[in-house]
């Protein structure tokens, strides 16, 4: 299973002054879920008929205004899964693709609903 996430506030309007901040969440969001060493594992799986799940979110497919990278991180991670779906469907590997929905908690209340607010 495959999981990994930071979500940073972005004004989109205002100057991209923080390149390092920008790629640190696109290298964790991405990066992270495409850690594992499929060439590697895929004999272990393969012989298993092991399942691979990838994490994204709802957010891949309705952004959140105030988080334009994580949702297009999330997106990303939906195009990945799809491809190695394809990619390993003779394998016997099932890949499956996780996108948990929002959920009310006490932080969603704080969060920008848009970039005015940010």
């Amino acid at each position: 299973m495959n999981n990994a996430g930071i979500m940073q506030y972005k004004n989109l309007r205002a100057p991209a002054a923080d390149l390092a901040g920008l790629m640190a969440e696109m290298n964790i969001n991405v990066g992270g879920v495409n850690r594992h060493d499929l060439p590697r594992s895929s004999a272990s799986l393969t012989a298993n008929n092991g399942t691979v799940i990838n994490v994204s979110s709802a957010l891949a497919f309705v952004p959140l205004p105030a988080a334009p990278v994580y949702s297009a991180t999330k997106a990303a991670i939906h195009s990945y899964t799809q491809s190695l779906r394809f990619q390993l469907e003779q394998t016997g590997v099932e890949v499956i693709e996780l996108m948990p929905p929002a959920v009310k908690l006490t932080w969603w209340q704080t969060l920008p609903r848009a970039t005015a607010s940010l």
